[in-house]
């Protein structure tokens, strides 16, 4: 039977406040011309990609960031004249800084990033509002449109300048303490599509609980002084699970389900990441005794996650990226339950502990099939 010990103890994933960054915004003269070889082109692409970069960010940890007044000016349209590298993303780090210090003025912005056509995408952590180190960002794709570019490697990399660190646990720049997601991951802060084996081509277009509690602790703390700070008025939503801890048999199916509210009535949305980072066999087998052993998923009004799909219970199968162990082991849960609220929205969660045990189980449904 299960047995819970305790209540999971709720805790809000941040104060509800916007905060307005200043963003000086750059490209090379290859994207430039990508997007059409004038400045009015160019920055009609950069609204549509900030549009959907903020709109992530907003719902997720209540950041917006505001392209500065003379963007036009860091706008370059000619590859034989302008100051970056497009293809080597290291080089533009402090090309970026540079530039956007000669031409802005290093207290005229909170952000910097640049956008190219090569080089892929890198930046320093912990960069906003740091002086020396704040428009160390780069993003560069071939084909620097659509969500492949905006949220893979946009909002991946302005993530990292926020404090985010790498979420995958497969052996691709893994950085130990946040490598929560197995395989490749398929949020925001992972490696999807791109360091094997993959879980997906593309990242979905959140934050793993994880890289919220980093970002959320960054903007509260070290870049917490530059921002314009507006009070939304929104509260946090309260996260209630029956139990903080359960044992449970081995390689047994087995639903988890939180209760949320939220005082000013908003639409909430719930989704269960698993919270373990030891390095483990990927994908996963049931018999590690550590590291992640289920994919994160998109949040649905749904409270409750089945362990593995409800479709492989039934049908009696186990998911690439779902797999539950067949020997002793802990698993660590943590519920976040977003309110979406417009314009900011506001996170609560509350953790639990899954105890298998392989001394009972596994408990399995044979009849009727």
């Amino acid at each position: 039977s299960l047995m819970g010990i305790g209540a999971g103890a709720d805790k809000s994933g941040g104060d509800c406040q916007l905060r307005t960054y200043e963003l000086a915004l750059a490209c090379t003269g290859e994207y430039a011309q990508f997007h059409g070889g004038t400045k009015p082109l160019v920055l009609a692409e950069y609204n549509v990609a900030m549009t959907r970069v903020n709109g992530i960010y907003e719902r997720e940890v209540g950041v917006t960031m505001q392209m500065v007044p003379n963007t036009d000016e860091l706008i370059f349209l000619d590859a034989a004249t302008d100051p970056y590298s497009n293809n080597n993303g290291g080089a533009m780090l402090q090309q970026n800084q540079t530039t956007c210090d000669n031409i802005i003025g290093n207290n005229n912005y909170d952000i910097g990033h640049v956008f190219s056509t090569g080089g892929g995408g890198i930046a320093n952590l912990y960069a906003v509002c740091n002086g020396n180190f704040k428009a160390r960002g780069v993003t560069g794709l071939g084909s620097p449109i659509g969500d492949p570019f905006y949220v893979d490697y946009v909002a991946h990399e302005m993530g990292h300048q926020f404090g985010g660190n790498h979420t995958q646990n497969n052996n691709c720049n893994r950085n130990g303490p946040t490598a929560m997601e197995p395989g490749s991951a398929s949020t925001i802060m992972g490696y999807a599509g791109i360091c094997p084996p993959n879980v997906q081509n593309n990242s979905d277009d959140y934050f793993h609980a994880i890289s919220l509690d980093e970002i959320q602790t960054f903007i509260q703390g070290g870049a917490n002084g530059c921002p314009d700070h507006t009070a939304t008025g929104n509260t946090a939503p309260v996260v209630t699970i029956a139990s903080s801890s359960y044992n449970v048999p081995v390689s047994t199916p087995i639903m988890l389900t939180a209760e949320g509210t939220d005082p000013d009535g908003d639409p909430l949305t719930y989704n269960w990441d698993e919270m373990d980072n030891e390095v483990a066999t990927m994908p996963p087998v049931s018999t590690n005794t550590g590291g992640p052993a289920f994919r994160s998923l998109t949040p649905t009004p749904s409270p409750t996650r089945y362990l593995p799909n409800i479709n492989a219970i039934i049908n009696g199968t186990t998911p690439t990226w779902e797999v539950l162990p067949s020997v002793t082991r802990t698993m660590n849960w943590r519920c976040t339950v977003r309110d979406n609220a417009p314009g900011a929205g506001c996170t609560g969660n509350a953790d639990l502990t899954l105890n298998f045990s392989a001394t009972a189980g596994p408990f399995l449904v044979t009849q009727p099939n």
